[in-house]
């Protein structure tokens, strides 16, 4: 049995195609990268967490739900323009329901820890909300 002929241009497209995903997957993995916890709370009972990927320069969405509420995130971590030396910008926008949608940022300093309380606390915790960290997450292993 004979092999089907391929056309060259074919073998271009599908090479170059390789050539671009490679590479832009090679670039993702070099940026620095940051852990992402989301914690729900109620009656100061932590109901259900999530542990994410935060990759700097690229947004991460996050759907998390506790039974109760439904939330969407949309994590990005950027470096702070301008005068901001090692400085990174977290911004979130947080969709709950069919409430307005959070739009917080913070700024914290390259390598830090971002924390970040969204609801009802105490000063022993938080009583109903969610609570945020950011903070850097360990190189890939190749």
């Amino acid at each position: 049995m004979r092999p089907l002929p391929v056309p060259l241009g074919l073998i271009a497209l599908v090479s170059a195609f390789s050539l671009i995903a490679g590479s832009a997957a090679a670039q993702a993995t070099t940026e620095p990268r940051y852990a992402l916890d989301v914690a729900i709370y109620r009656d100061g009972v932590q109901t259900i967490g999530s542990h994410s990927l935060v990759i700097e320069g690229y947004a991460t969405t996050v759907s998390i739900s506790d039974g109760f509420e439904n939330f969407e995130l949309v994590a990005d971590v950027n470096q702070v323009q301008g005068d901001g030396d090692g400085e990174l910008l977290l911004t979130l926008n947080i969709a709950n329901n069919n409430d307005e949608p959070m739009q917080p940022r913070l700024v914290f300093r390259r390598g830090g820890t971002a924390r970040m309380e969204v609801g009802k606390a105490t000063d022993e915790g938080m009583v109903d909300g969610m609570v945020l960290t950011l903070s850097p997450a360990a190189a890939p292993v190749h």
